[in-house]
């Protein structure tokens, strides 16, 4: 006697590699568009960030699976050699602590710690600010000039 897949089987299987073939071709037609994007802080950084785009002696932006990484270093600056990466998308701030882990920074909630997001894009440039909303009323005189 053999044994011969079910047609609800056959049916489950088909569905779900027309799942993953569906989901392959969302991502390689819209590439960067909805990949979510990360900036790893050192950890307690206060202060402005300042992220350049599209610099030919920078890195390009670092890919972790289906996340986009931007670094930013002690002194609050980035730079990566790819353009600014448009598209509606998950954007997240986190603290990286010396052993690895990591610290989710709040934004859009009332005690907010990343504040005053703006980008320039004919200067390839992104701004914000990490710390409280009283840090950052002390600190417009130190923001990044555009």
């Amino acid at each position: 006697m053999s044994h011969r897949p079910s047609n609800r089987r056959k049916l489950v299987f088909s569905g779900a590699a027309a799942l993953v073939i569906a989901l392959y071709l969302v991502v390689v037609v819209l590439g960067w568009r909805l990949r979510p994007l990360v900036y790893e802080l050192p950890m307690e950084y206060r202060g402005w960030v300042l992220v350049q785009y599209a610099d030919p002696t920078c890195p390009p932006i670092e890919m972790r699976w289906i996340t986009l990484v931007i670094r930013v270093s002690t002194d609050g600056r980035a730079c990566t050699s790819d353009f600014f990466p448009y598209g509606f998308r998950v954007t997240r701030y986190q603290y990286i602590h010396p052993d690895g882990t990591r610290t989710e920074l709040r934004e859009d909630v009332p005690d907010d710690e990343v504040w005053a997001r703006a980008l320039t894009p004919e200067l390839h440039r992104e701004v914000f600010f990490v710390g409280t909303r009283a840090q950052l009323d002390q600190s417009w005189n130190t923001r990044p000039r555009q």
